[in-house]
């Protein structure tokens, strides 16, 4: 649906599904841009290691990059 504002879209008939995905893709953005402004200057982070999460996070990139 493009660039709708929320009021557009409910005019235009956009479903739950749409919303859904709006806000996450929302929530990547937003955590993307965390992400960037605690890099480093050499493009590494630095922090301790508490938990692997890779399997989960790239599972969940997967699903919203199928749609």
């Amino acid at each position: 649906m493009g660039e709708l504002n929320r009021s557009e879209a409910v005019a235009a008939g956009a479903t739950a599904e749409y919303f859904l995905d709006e806000r996450l893709s929302d929530g990547i953005e937003g955590a993307t841009e965390c992400l960037l402004s605690q890099q480093t200057v050499d493009g590494y982070w630095c922090g301790e290691l508490e938990a692997d999460t890779t399997l989960s996070s790239d599972y969940i990139l997967y699903l919203h990059v199928l749609g």
